[in-house]
């Protein structure tokens, strides 16, 4: 055998060789291949040929065929030109249909474009020219003389686009199979053939579960559902409680910082209250030479006191220090000398003098001294009428304050003068460097504040965050500012949202797993459902499923389950009803659709008979007779629905067939002249089988006729028959018996002539009258087709090839009185 291409295609090609004769027909299609061919649903064949088609080599692949269950349609396409678009377009739908029923054949006979067929169909149902070229030459031979017509094919694309195609079916692979190798029957003997055909492997299993990409699934919808619901609720749940806490955490640090600010400032105005007391004394006693009494205050004046002095204005804007006390040991011990304190003194008159309007002064000197010193000036002696007679200054070490803010913990406290200056810090360096934190926000709003405490948050200039308090002792001109570090502040806040992150996490993925293993439970189900819903579609109606559950999807299994049931048995009444009907008004009966009434339309007509039929049946038994018509009405239906015809009724051993309606092919009357020469040729191979007295040879006689007729339902609403009346059935029935005395077994009307003349060879007959019409009918014996080079070339051949006597001469009025038995419906004209 030959080149095979992806096994699991439904669409078939078979290359026939050129010198093929009737003969070999079995032989290359044996019944181990209409096998394979049942196994892979394939129903329908097209012939594609691009030179007329041997009739014998024709009817014999129809009959071949029909024997098998499969029906076989002709595709003539002798160029691919824009000529041909609507005739292709056509050949085109009916294979798409064949693949959606379940699969074809494409059978190559004298033909170049059979691969830009197969194309034409992929182009058709969307694809672009250049892949459908691409995708149908994978199974092109070298041998087989085929190519793709690309340009034929962009110009089909452009038409399709405009007409508008159908993106249906389009197979998966196409299996190629040519006889190119086998023997030629003229040639050379035959040998033996085997089929190497491959089957499709897919389980039924891998159908079932055959699903679309993950994020389209509803366990992906449910586990992104959840995952979302559960994320906005912990997340939530997060953000307010981290809210909340840090809210609660802020006014805690902020009142723990206020707190300790006033503290601290309660502490240091009593170490100043002391210090001023020291000064006095050690300037007092220090004067005097005595120290009893003072003995404790002077021991702590001595560490702590460098200089004490009072000063009084001596005129405008003029202080003098009137008495002063120089701690020598201490001054010597940090390398201060008179001269130093002289003229700190002198250069900060006018600070102390401040004191005068009695204010009290605080100032940091450690810059001038380099060492942690402050300097006081407080009012000292009262005058009359409340006027600061004397300032006191003092010049004290800070060691001892400064210890008061070497804190422990996040909380930061230092000590600034009314003009923002540093006095005291943990940070020594700090002190001795003196800065201003004026620029400060806390120190600024500690500044400005009409109220002795407060707090707010603030940025520094390193950006910082801070949260701050402060507490302000306006009498001694000083205020204390504590402060935390915000980052340090919420440390805890953000270690427990950090950790809620991770709790967040472990449960967002316990429940996305939970979720994923238990969401099997609810879409494997529906998996099963959708894949036996292919099967459904397929027409596989017993389905392999069962409920898994007893929720509402192992109740929609059930269903499922029994609406399958109802199908198959839909499907075997339909089955059963299309043998009494067509399958087409079958279906539509069964979904309601038929009512009474009719509507008009344009068909074509076939009557046919078989003759001197009551002479036949004499001869048997009445089973004979049924079995004799039983199998010759199933070979002429087959002629007939193999043209796409309906068999209208059958009238004793006479048939009725109808094209072009419920469902025009838009060449009916081709079809109907197509379906009667497959009688002929069905006629012959019967009379071939038949001999002897029980079984004599047959004839029978056609008649065609095209026009307008009433098709509809006729009858009442309990039984109605679809059916077709007028004019054009009387004359295709009157046509059909002049078949007996003009010696012809196919006869067609003038109207059917005129829309077949270039497809039939013809000859013309003689014209008829018929009663109650004023026109001629010029009737016209059909030889064969014009594309057959075998077929008869004229009546007395045909008549020999049919075995039919040539008719005795008979004048007109006898012909009327025979075929009408005494009424004349017509005249015979003899031109």
């Amino acid at each position: 055998m030959g080149k095979k291409i992806k096994a699991q295609s439904k669409l078939l090609l078979e290359i026939l060789p050129d010198s093929v004769s009737p003969e070999d027909i079995p032989e290359i299609f044996p019944r181990s291949k209409f096998q394979y061919f049942k196994k892979n649903s394939i129903k329908t064949a097209f012939i594609v040929s691009s030179e007329p088609v041997d009739s014998q080599i024709y009817h014999a692949i129809v009959g071949v065929f029909n024997n098998n269950g499969l029906a076989v349609l002709g595709f003539y396409l002798d160029s691919f030109d824009e000529s041909r678009f609507d005739t292709l377009r056509g050949a085109v739908q009916d294979l798409k249909k064949s693949l959606a029923r379940g699969g074809c054949m494409v059978i190559s006979y004298k033909s170049k474009h059979a691969l830009s067929f197969i194309a034409s169909l992929y182009v058709y149902n969307g694809k672009a020219p250049d892949e459908a070229a691409a995708h149908v030459r994978k199974i092109k031979r070298d041998d087989s003389g085929i190519d793709v017509n690309k340009n034929f094919l962009h110009k089909f694309h452009e038409y399709v686009t405009h007409s508008g195609g159908a993106k249906n079916i389009i197979p998966n692979a196409i299996q190629i199979d040519t006889s190119a190798e086998r023997p030629q029957a003229k040639e050379m003997p035959r040998q033996p053939k085997t089929s190497k055909t491959a089957s499709r492997t897919t389980t039924a299993d891998a159908a079932l579960m055959k699903t679309g990409p993950f994020y389209r699934s509803i366990r992906f919808k449910l586990i992104s559902i959840i995952s979302i619901i559960i994320m906005a609720s912990l997340a939530g749940m997060i953000f307010l409680a981290t809210r909340f806490f840090k809210n609660d955490n802020r006014i805690r640090i902020q009142e723990n910082n206020l707190q300790l600010a006033e503290v601290m400032a309660l502490k240091i105005k009593s170490e100043i209250d002391k210090y001023k007391l020291i000064s006095s004394v050690m300037l007092e006693e220090g004067g005097k030479g005595g120290v009893s009494g003072y003995r404790s205050l002077i021991s702590t004046g001595e560490k702590e006191v460098i200089f004490s002095g009072i000063m009084q204005e001596t005129g405008k804007n003029k202080q003098k220090f009137i008495k002063t006390y120089y701690n020598k040991p201490l001054m010597n011990r940090h390398a201060i000398s008179e001269k130093d304190i002289v003229n700190l003194n002198n250069t900060s008159n006018k600070i102390y003098g401040l004191s005068l309007s009695g204010e009290s002064i605080i100032n940091n000197i450690s810059p001038y001294f380099n060492l942690p010193v402050l300097v006081l000036s407080f009012p000292y002696e009262q005058g009359a009428g409340g006027s600061v007679r004397s300032v006191m200054v003092s010049f004290i070490k800070l060691e001892n304050l400064l210890k008061t803010f070497k804190t422990t913990g996040i909380i930061k406290a230092f000590m600034v003068n009314y003009k923002g200056d540093v006095i005291a810090h943990p940070d020594v360096s700090q002190v001795l460097s003196g800065p201003n934190f004026s620029t400060i926000p806390i120190c600024r709003l500690m500044m400005k504040s009409k109220i002795d405490n407060g707090q707010t948050q603030y940025r520094d200039a390193a950006g910082v965050y801070y949260l701050g308090s402060f507490k302000k002792i306006d009498s001694e001109g000083f205020g204390i500012i504590a402060a935390a570090r915000e980052k340090e502040a919420f440390q805890a806040v953000y270690q427990i949202q950090e950790r809620n992150m991770i709790i967040t996490g472990m449960v967002l993925t316990g429940a996305i797993l939970f979720i994923f293993f238990f969401g099997k439970t609810i879409t494997s189900p529906i998996i099963k459902l959708v894949g036996a819903t292919r099967q459904i579609i397929q027409g596989q109606y017993h389905v392999d499923i069962a409920p898994s559950t007893k929720d509402e999807i192992g109740q929609l299994t059930s269903t499922f389950i029994e609406m399958g049931k109802g199908l198959e048995e839909r499907e075997k009444i339909k089955a059963a009803f299309g043998k009494f009907v067509n399958k087409d008004l079958a279906e539509a009966a069964l979904r309601d659709e038929i009512r009474l009434g009719g509507e008009r339309k344009n068909v074509t007509i076939l009557f046919s008979d078989i003759r001197s039929f009551t002479e036949i049946s004499e001869r048997l038994e009445p089973e004979q007779v049924v079995e004799f018509l039983n199998g010759y009405m199933t070979r002429m239906v087959s002629c007939v629905e193999t043209m796409k015809g309906i068999v209208d009724k059958f009238i004793g051993d006479a048939i009725m067939a109808v094209w072009g309606t419920p469902i025009s092919r838009g060449n009916d009357a081709e079809n109907a002249v197509n379906s009667a020469l497959l009688m002929r040729m069905e006629i012959m191979k019967l009379n071939r089988e038949r001999s002897g007295p029980q079984k004599p040879a047959i004839r029978i006689g056609c008649g065609i006729n095209t026009g307008t007729v009433l098709a509809g339902q006729i009858g009442s609403e309990n039984r109605m028959e679809y059916t077709v009346i007028g004019d054009p059935v009387n004359l295709a029935s009157r046509i059909e018996s002049l078949n007996k005395p003009f010696g012809t077994d196919i006869l067609i009307s003038e109207d059917s002539y005129r829309l077949v003349r270039d497809i039939f060879a013809v000859e013309k007959m003689k014209q008829i009258k018929v009663k109650g019409k004023m026109e001629q009918q010029q009737i016209y014996a059909v030889l064969g087709r014009l594309d057959d080079p075998g077929r008869p070339k004229s009546l007395a051949e045909l008549q020999a090839l049919l075995g039919i006597e040539k008719p005795a001469s008979v004048s007109d009025e006898e012909l009327v009185k025979m075929l009408d038995h005494g009424e004349e419906k017509y005249e015979i004209i003899q031109k």
